[in-house]
């Protein structure tokens, strides 16, 4: 749309060819990217971790506490720069997933997942509560698995410190829709961060704090479902991320 709120019309055959250029051009650069991260710079990283690791096991007796603490720092932002590079590789992808959709159990993977997000976060016990009835989804495991692993990671994030965090999953059926939520006790959102949630949800770009990465991937992933993202917060009682899903799922576009 124009400024005006109007459709342009192409003026032209030519208007549409230029558009599919464009399209195939950005596409191809997503490709080279995609390749880049997936495997140059996941590379790099890896032979990173492994020389810090056999410095650590040949040299490690040799090394004074303030050499011992440098390497703990660099073994520290490599992870942190790997998952970084996972996350904007899957972002490159678009929600799109080499996997076909396949009957998951929600309640399965969370509990997977959920063994994956507690160890990140050592410093705090964390305690989930899943839903005792079975709920599947024709989905992706690998674009389920992301979404849980976002959401679970936010939740706990979102926890006071020194509390112990507890986490709820939990799901919902109507005549039109299928839902599953993640719900955290934790600090509440202010009002103007919970419209900035909802606003990128909708279709907005991100304005919060951050990069907003890994929601984007929730974000896209959700709109290949077909459903939508809603976020409630209350003042003492945490903040809800619901996963909606018309009850005719549309196939993944």
């Amino acid at each position: 749309m124009d400024a005006r709120g109007e459709t342009p019309v192409p003026q032209g055959p030519g208007e549409w060819v230029d558009d599919r250029l464009e399209a195939e051009r950005a596409e191809q650069v997503l490709a080279c990217l995609r390749g880049c991260l997936g495997h140059d710079m996941a590379n790099h990283l890896v032979a990173i971790q492994g020389l810090v690791h056999i410095l650590e096991m040949e040299e490690g007796e040799r090394l004074n506490a303030a050499s011992k603490d440098y390497l703990r720092r660099i073994r520290n932002v490599t992870e942190r720069v790997a998952n970084l590079v996972r996350t904007l590789a899957d972002i490159c992808r678009d929600g799109r997933d080499t996997q076909l959709p396949e009957r998951q159990s929600l309640v399965q993977t969370a509990r997977e997942v959920a063994t994956e997000v507690t160890p990140l976060f050592s410093g705090r016990a964390v305690d989930y509560d899943f839903p005792e009835a079975p709920f599947f989804l024709t989905v992706s495991r690998a674009a389920l698995r992301r979404v849980l692993l976002q959401l679970l990671k936010n939740a706990v994030q979102a926890s006071r410190d020194g509390e112990r965090v507890r986490i709820e999953i939990g799901v919902d059926e109507s005549a039109t829709c299928r839902q599953f939520w993640i719900a955290d006790h934790g600090r509440s959102l202010p009002a103007e961060a919970l419209g900035r949630l909802r606003e990128f949800f909708s279709g907005k770009p991100w304005t919060g704090p951050g990069n907003g990465l890994g929601l984007m991937i929730v974000r896209q992933t959700v709109d290949r479902w077909g459903g939508r993202v809603l976020v409630d917060s209350e003042p003492g009682r945490g903040t809800v991320f619901t996963v909606s899903l018309p009850r005719v799922a549309q196939a993944p576009r």
